[in-house]
């Protein structure tokens, strides 16, 4: 996962572009890709300025206050500092000798508990076999509901009437794909694939829409998800194999308030509950 990055020269955003993103209606990136970014069809599409000009791993900035990982935008290029307005939530399933464990990255350890790993158990996937595809997808059901966990400081531009993006971050091309694209086919086809079989894991796939729809409404929040390379998930991916292989709880250590020195992760064998709060 990258830390901060000091980003090569790029132009500045023009005043014409330098308001809020909450002060105008989202732009058609159809229409417009070249300076407009969104999560478009629940795929989060980034701008031509930002792709022309940054590696992945360099379109993810870390605020240094809150620890917390935001993506660049095209509005606020030229601020030098996170912005919040994609908060990005990294997460990783693995699977393990039959084994299978989770993983959920908000940010860098802090004074919150902005990183966690457990083990899949069957109190949380009853009656399923392990397997990395349901793992991935557990991932980011955790980690949309831990997603809106709320601001931990105001910044340029803090609203928090409005509308809130957050952007599940995952390495997984089945997890990306089915919620991007393929939902909507299966729909189409009476939850059916091309081939009339009942696509595998659709359970999850189906949860997982449902719990976004939910948060959506109840937090005037949009969601989207992002591919990105396994080089820039590499945290999520350790911590979610470590929970697998050791069947154990991984937590941050909370730092002193209001100070990040100190902050280690501990390991803590504990049973995992879906959803539970540490």
């Amino acid at each position: 996962m990258p830390g901060t990055v000091t980003p090569s020269t790029v132009q500045s955003a023009s005043s014409s572009t330098s308001e809020s993103r909450h002060e105008c209606q989202y732009p058609d990136i159809a229409i417009d890709p070249t300076t407009n970014e969104y999560p478009f069809q629940r795929k989060m599409v980034f701008c031509e300025l930002l792709t022309s000009q940054f590696t992945p791993a360099q379109l993810v900035q870390v605020c240094g206050e809150c620890l917390q990982y935001s993506a660049r935008c095209c509005t606020h290029v030229g601020l030098g500092k996170a912005c919040h307005h994609f908060r990005l939530v990294f997460t990783s399933g693995a699977c393990v000798d039959g084994r299978a464990g989770i993983s959920v990255v908000l940010g860098q350890i802090g004074p919150g508990i902005d990183q966690f790993a457990q083990p899949v158990t069957d109190e949380m996937d009853p009656g399923q076999k392990r397997t990395s595809q349901r793992a991935e997808l557990l991932a980011a059901l955790i980690g949309v509901r831990r997603a809106m966990d709320g601001d931990l400081h105001e910044y340029e531009g803090y609203d928090p009437s409005a509308m809130k993006e957050r952007i599940i971050a995952t390495d997984s091309e089945y997890v990306v794909k089915g919620m991007t694209e393929w939902m909507g086919q299966w729909k189409r086809n009476g939850w059916k694939t091309s081939m009339g079989m009942t696509p595998a894991n659709l359970d999850l796939f189906q949860l997982l829409e449902r719990t976004i729809e939910e948060m959506e409404v109840e937090h005037n929040a949009v969601f989207g998800f992002w591919q990105v390379p396994k080089s820039v998930n590499r945290e999520a991916d350790k911590m979610a194999r470590a929970a697998a292989r050791g069947g154990v709880k991984v937590v941050p250590e909370k730092a002193a308030e209001g100070s990040a020195e100190g902050a280690r992760k501990r390991l803590v064998k504990v049973g995992a509950v879906e959803g539970e709060k540490s």
